[in-house]
């Protein structure tokens, strides 16, 4: 299944949202499911305060979910 612009707008919609599911069929016909529930994000964060604000280092944090969802959904 290649995901075409309208699909990742809504994926982005609802990774905001918390969830993402996608159903569909490849090339071949074969029928295809991608779930974020299949894939959860466990991650922390750590930063030193003296060094960075909290706000910068959710922000990052936020980038690195961001990014790491775009290439879920580039590889589904």
């Amino acid at each position: 299944m290649t995901p075409d612009d309208e699909l990742r707008s809504e994926a982005d919609v609802a990774a905001r949202n918390g969830r993402v599911y996608i159903k569909g069929k490849d090339e071949e016909g074969h029928k295809q499911e991608y779930k974020t529930d299949d894939h959860p994000l466990n991650d922390s964060v750590f930063y030193d305060e003296e060094v960075e604000l909290e706000t910068q280092a959710f922000s990052n944090f936020a980038k690195k979910i961001k990014d790491k969802f775009a290439e879920w959904v580039s590889n589904a």
